[in-house]
């Protein structure tokens, strides 16, 4: 009997671990992440559920050198995507979408 609880225990815990969490991918226009001072900034953010695309609102932070925030605000996923666009001279949100 004790066999037979651990063996299920083990197939839940397996099956537990086979759902995988929803994966959140952000990634920016340019592999460096290095911009001119007249540059636009652009991540482009992935929002998955296994191969199910999520929706909904997703919250963002521009930071300057990881740290001090320079705006925040939130973009709505469609088809489980959103960008954020942000201009390096002027300090505005170009556009989110």
């Amino acid at each position: 009997m004790l066999h037979r609880l651990l063996t299920l225990a083990q197939l839940l815990l397996c099956c537990s671990l086979l759902h995988a969490a929803p994966q959140l991918k952000i990634k920016p226009d340019r592999a460096t992440g290095i911009y001119a001072p007249s540059d636009k900034v652009t991540w482009f953010i992935t929002a998955m559920d296994g191969a199910k695309p999520l929706t909904g609102e997703v919250t963002y932070q521009v930071k300057a050198g990881g740290l001090k925030v320079l705006t925040q605000g939130k973009v709505t996923l469609q088809d489980g995507k959103a960008e954020v666009t942000w201009h390096v001279v002027t300090g505005r949100d170009v556009q989110t979408g």
